[in-house]
């Protein structure tokens, strides 16, 4: 059994950066904070702009998102909510947000700009539809092989790979991949930015103290079963050691 691979997971797991106060904690704080500022009539929240993860499917983009005070980015997907503001438009340079019925451009250097309204764009009956990842992807990996990639490639897998929590109602729902270093063992494994890990071999990713116990329960096994969810979709990648 090759026990590194699994060990790249949670290594990279394990060296996320968690959030001192729980969700629940977190958004009762928000909750004050808006609170406060209504009263005393200051402007309402912004937002800052830590990074952007461009992908080549634009639904698959995220920006790092930070709250004036907070401590800590969180990453949002094209598509989601967060402090009130949609994530509409993910670019190499800034990001557009839908606050009520105002769109709004938030540049990287921090500058807030009015949006024009997004026309819909009708469909191109020429266009082929985007292709859904598929449901499963079973990889047979070499233990020599692997184990050579990893003597090399652990350095930029642990300090260039980055995953946050994903909270859903108060809850984390996964990790979701922040940043991957390309030409990479997990890059190869097919690992993508914009993932969220949902469980593996069966083991729900739902907080740092599922990640602590995860190690013991796979040193044992010769198959890893990662399910993640890309683009909305759900996928199974099973990874088998020879």
């Amino acid at each position: 059994m090759c026990r590194s691979f699994p060990l790249v997971l949670l290594g990279i797991l394990a060296g996320l950066s968690w959030p001192a106060p729980c969700p629940a904690a977190q958004a009762q704080a928000d909750e004050t904070e808006q609170e406060e500022q209504v009263m005393d009539g200051s402007a309402k929240p912004e937002l800052f702009l830590e990074g952007v993860i461009v992908a080549s499917e634009a639904h698959r983009s995220v920006a790092l998102l930070r709250r004036p005070g907070a401590s800590f980015a969180r990453a949002v997907a094209v598509g989601e909510t967060l402090y009130g503001f949609e994530l509409l438009e993910v670019s190499d340079n800034g990001i557009v947000v839908r606050e009520g019925g105002e769109i709004r451009r938030l540049d990287l250097s921090g500058q807030w700009q009015a949006a024009p309204a997004r026309a819909p764009k009708d469909p191109d009956p020429m266009a082929e539809p985007s292709a859904e990842p598929p449901a499963s992807v079973r990889t047979e990996l070499q233990r020599a092989t692997v184990e050579a990639r990893l003597s090399e490639e652990m350095p930029r897998i642990l300090t260039q790979t980055g995953l946050t929590p994903r909270v859903l109602e108060g809850r984390v729902s996964g990790f979701r991949v922040t940043r991957l270093p390309g030409g990479t063992l997990l890059d190869d494994a097919g690992i993508r930015a914009g993932d969220v890990l949902l469980s593996i071999n069966e083991i729900s990713l739902d907080s740092p103290y599922t990640l602590i116990d995860l190690y013991p329960r796979l040193s044992a096994e010769d198959e890893i079963r990662v399910v993640l969810e890309r683009a909305g979709h759900t996928v199974t990648y099973v990874y088998n050691f020879n």
